[in-house]
């Protein structure tokens, strides 16, 4: 695989250096990109490059606040099943493109087990609501930050879909058994206070400026650079193993 440069930009995705902090800025249709093999393993390709680069002590997602939520997954849903979602009310997709359902649970399942092995510290930013398929992603990360109008929505069980992206899996890992189920079964949203509450954020963060989050994490990582990889290692340990388990499973499941 090709080497990619640390600092780009095409439709997708931007990527650029802010001192020892690399920032990855999704720039729009995020469902559609974890569906193009190209698309998605250009990304590990830069984790790859990162990792490399001893001057870089950690990454910063963001992205705009309406790429992850209902609209666009719905929009993404209906490509796949040639179905009209508009103004839908629960019901199951009554069928489904096979092949790119599972490109979309495979390309999200390998980003998150590179997120769960990378030893630099990954911080996530995000303004506005996260969807089923990226909030494993989300809870992935290192340090996750937040705004009071973030929210996680569990749109999968009004189209009778499985919680893809490792959904289950960083729940069970953050929360335990009892309390997963409980938000899995009874819950169809989280809002900001519930989930720095139940310890799913870390920090409410009252200016969304991106100049602002970048400072912020910038300090974040510059005072954990000399032990992060390590405690993050020994943390991550237990995890390893089970995730493998889990994505054997989510892997043979489309609906």
């Amino acid at each position: 695989m090709k080497t990619i440069s640390i600092e780009f930009e095409d439709e997708t995705v931007k990527t650029y250096l802010n001192d020892s902090l690399a920032i990855l800025e999704i720039k729009k249709d995020a469902f559609s990109m974890m569906t193009q093999v190209n698309e998605g393993f250009k990304l590990i390709n830069w984790f790859d490059t990162i990792n490399s680069d001893d001057t870089i002590k950690g990454v910063l997602l963001l992205g705009s606040p309406d790429l992850f939520c209902n609209a666009p997954y719905e929009k993404f849903l209906s490509s796949i099943s040639k179905e009209d979602l508009t103004n839908s009310h629960f019901h199951n997709l009554k069928s489904i493109d096979v092949d790119m359902r599972k490109k979309q649970i495979n390309m999200l399942n390998n980003l998150t087990r590179l997120m769960l092995k990378f030893p630099k510290m990954i911080i996530t930013f995000f303004n506005g609501c996260i969807v089923t398929p990226f909030i494993g992603l989300t809870l992935a990360a290192d340090v996750k930050l937040a705004t009071n109008q973030s929210s996680f929505s569990f749109l999968h069980k009004k189209y009778g879909l499985h919680p893809s992206g490792a959904l289950p899996f960083f729940l069970n890992a953050s929360l335990g058994i009892s309390k997963t189920k409980q938000i899995l079964y009874t819950k169809d949203e989280l809002n900001s206070k519930e989930l720095l509450e139940l310890g799913l954020i870390d920090e409410i963060i009252i200016s969304s400026d991106t100049e602002n989050i970048i400072e912020y994490s910038k300090r974040i990582v510059e005072n954990n650079s000399k032990t992060f990889a390590s405690t993050k290692q020994l943390i991550n340990v237990i995890l390893h193993d089970q995730y493998s388990s889990f994505m054997k499973l989510e892997e043979q499941m489309v609906f």
